[in-house]
């Protein structure tokens, strides 16, 4: 093994589009998902102001709040945010598949928290990244690493796969029950107490702190509606309290309407005390509403609830919701019986997701172990 430094096997593009992007695939910070190498969310709306480019093969490295440990592999051309930096490997200097693996670790990101600068959204520059030193193995040995990695990488993709259809079953299951027009439909406002939006702190003159309320945001929000409490931030109790419309309670449902439109989560007791931004409604149920809770949140996942915000579209690039919006949303009112059935269904899909989550999580601690032991940080041998 060989002591470098990321800039001495790996350049940051900066190539830029600043004309037509038409038929062009943006990426933008929402769609890396923390701790995955994989890139599997992108968009198609080009009417944005993002013109850096990138290649198929590149390395997108999220350099806002390096903390939430985004960086993913591109697997095409496209064009990203400014808030990501584009990392491509050199020739003969490293292998181009391990790459990503190097950057999607644990060990660089702890560098790049340390080299950022901001109070309220910490960036790091290529300027500093380019100075991590690590020892990488000779060419054969990078090689054989990556694939290893990208072998482990393809089976936890296949579990994620298998996740998705079974969101997808659960999501048809819906509509199989309650899609037809025999149940009385009432809007979600008929049936809510409150509706409404958080505030971003630093509107109020707050800054984020280590310690403190937990701060929920869209990327806290996993696709299937649980929370990731990896990199959540922080505010303190005297802005929770400045901040009372938006402080969550047990039984919320929290719905994203900017943005990663259509995540949501339930609120439970272990979050909490917490609070959240404008990019979140809060939506509380009536305490004599006719659905229950866990109902509202199958409705709001199920593609049902989807075509009616997806209809709003109609030539807009960009598609955020109102709190009408939301409260115009019409959801069936079948009985607590058929409720409990579709999410006593539901729950019992969830143990199956739970052990492949569980394979995923193992998987991830043996990639996590070998990129440590092989990739090893200056320092920390």
């Amino acid at each position: 093994m060989i002591s470098v430094k990321l800039g001495d096997v790996a350049v940051e593009v900066k190539s830029s589009n600043k004309g037509d992007k038409s038929g062009c695939k943006i990426v933008g910070l929402e769609h890396l998902t923390p701790m995955e190498v994989t890139l599997s969310e992108w968009s198609d709306d080009t009417n944005n102001t993002f013109t850096k480019e990138f290649s198929k093969g590149d390395v997108l490295f999220g350099r806002r709040r390096a903390y939430l440990k985004k960086a993913a592999v591109a697997p095409f051309d496209g064009i990203c945010s400014g808030d990501i930096t584009v990392i491509r490997a050199i020739e003969n200097k490293v292998a181009p598949d391990l790459l990503p693996f190097i950057i999607q670790n644990d060990f660089l990101f702890e560098y790049a928290v340390g080299k950022s600068a901001g109070s309220l959204s910490p960036r790091v520059k290529w300027e500093h990244l380019k100075k991590f030193e690590f020892y990488l193995p000779d060419m054969k040995e990078q090689k054989a690493l990556a694939e290893t990695l990208w072998s482990i990488n393809e089976t936890k993709q296949a579990y994620i796969h298998l996740i998705k259809q079974t969101d997808d079953l659960v999501k048809s299951q819906f509509v199989e029950m309650f899609g037809d027009n025999d149940f009385v439909m009432k809007s979600l406002s008929e049936e809510c107490a409150l509706i409404t939006k958080g505030t971003t702190p630093t509107t109020l003159g707050y800054n984020f702190t280590d310690e403190g309320v937990n701060f929920v945001k869209i990327e806290n929000i996993s696709l299937d509606g649980h929370f990731i409490k990896d990199g959540m931030m922080y505010i303190g109790e005297d802005c929770n309290e400045t901040m009372k419309r938006s402080q969550l309670k047990i039984g919320d449902v929290l719905f994203s309407i900017a943005g990663a439109i259509g995540r949501c989560v339930l609120v439970t007791e272990d979050i909490l005390p917490a609070n959240t931004n404008q990019a979140l409604s809060i939506i509380r149920l009536k305490n004599n509403a006719k659905i229950s809770k866990e109902f509202l949140m199958a409705a709001l996942q199920s593609g049902y609830i989807e075509n009616q915000y997806m209809l709003l579209k109609r030539g807009v690039a960009q598609l955020n919701l109102s709190l009408k919006d939301v409260g115009n949303f019409k959801i069936p009112i079948p009985s607590r019986e058929q409720q409990e059935v579709y999410v006593d269904f539901a729950r019992q899909t969830d143990k199956s997701k739970f052990a492949l989550q569980d394979a995923i999580n193992n998987l991830d601690a043996l990639s996590k172990k070998i990129i440590a032991e092989n990739l090893i940080a200056a320092g920390k041998e």
